[in-house]
This record gives C-alpha cells, sequence and structure tokens, in this order.
C-alpha cells in the first residue's frame, strides 16, 4: 500500500489510527514469519491481526457512513405493560403493549455487523468480500478468552483473508466517494 491509498479518509487522526493498526499488524505478521515465537504466540498473534483487521474495516465503513449522511434505524419500546393473563394464549411468549420509538443509531451502535449487513444491502460490498469480512470478524469475536473458539479457524489462511478484506474494503469504499462525491 502506498502513501496516498488512504487519502480518501478525511478525517486525519482516523486515518493515522488505520495507519498505525496497519503497522502493527505488519508487524505481528512479519514476527510470526520469523519463526521465531512458540506456536501458541504465533496463533494470538495471528488472532491480534485479524482482530486489527476487523476494527480496521469497521472504521473505514463507519467512516464511509458517517461522511455520506447515512441513517441506519433504531426501533426501541418504552413504556411497556404485560396483557393481562386472559391475553397470554401461547406458553413461553408474553404478550405486552408498548410504545414504539423509532430513531437512529448513534455511532456506539453501529458495529461491524450492523455496517456490513448495511453495505452488503447496499450494494457497494458483493458476496465475496462480505464473507471474508465475516470470517474476521467471526474471528474477533473469540477475542474474549470466556467465549468458545471451537470451530473458528486461526490459521494462516485466515489472516490472509482478514488482510485481503482490508484492502477489498479500502478499494470499495475509495471507489465508492469517487463514483458519489
Amino acid at each position: 500500500m502506498n502513501a496516498g491509498t488512504l487519502l480518501f479518509i478525511l478525517d486525519l487522526p482516523l486515518r493515522r489510527k488505520i495507519e498505525d493498526a496497519i503497522e502493527t499488524s505488519s508487524f505481528l505478521y512479519l514476527l510470526n514469519q520469523g519463526g521465531t515465537p512458540s506456536p501458541g504466540m504465533a496463533k494470538e498473534n495471528r488472532r491480534m491481526i485479524i482482530l486489527y483487521s476487523a476494527s480496521i474495516i469497521e472504521a473505514i465503513l463507519l467512516h464511509l457512513f458517517k461522511r455520506k449522511g447515512f441513517v441506519m434505524p433504531k426501533v426501541e419500546y418504552t413504556k411497556v405493560h404485560t396483557l393481562p393473563p386472559n391475553y397470554q394464549l401461547e406458553t413461553g411468549l408474553t404478550l405486552v403493549m408498548a410504545k414504539q420509538l423509532t430513531g437512529s443509531r448513534s455511532d456506539r451502535e453501529l458495529m461491524l455487523d450492523n455496517l456490513l449487513k448495511f453495505f452488503y444491502d447496499q450494494g457497494p460490498i458483493k458476496l465475496v468480500l462480505k464473507e471474508k469480512i465475516d470470517r474476521a470478524r467471526n474471528v474477533r469475536n473469540t477475542f474474549h478468552l470466556s467465549k468458545s473458539r471451537k470451530g473458528i479457524q486461526c490459521g494462516d489462511s485466515a489472516v490472509q483473508s482478514s488482510f485481503d478484506a482490508v484492502l477489498g474494503t479500502i478499494r470499495v469504499v475509495r471507489a465508492y466517494l469517487i463514483a458519489n462525491p
């Protein structure tokens, strides 16, 4: 990636954070390629690379979302009241009456899964890239030590896929901003 690749990110502090994250990922990758870490450390390095990759993708998609002024609806319910027992006809379910409020999600509520679905549904992100991003997101979600990592692969191919997802996201967002100034 050359120095001008991220110039479409107009938020300079964000661009710098993304550049730092890419640099850190590259360092961890080179560290693993040197063959010095133990197998356990190499696996955790790969997990961190994927964590950074997913965070980079999320930041770039959030930048696009905010820059283009997109809105993602949010529905909330307040003043929830349980209906009397004679209206409770289904086992395991509770019928309620509530006030429905609609609004838009705040930045804190715009996570990678929401952004990915939004931009996949809108069209800029195609299925192949979506699958790579989902793979990185799934590995990132196992970063919590108390969560199961069963069935989630974190090998060299997952790292390569996450790098491909970062580059693919950069290309898609940059092209989208050029086509939709």
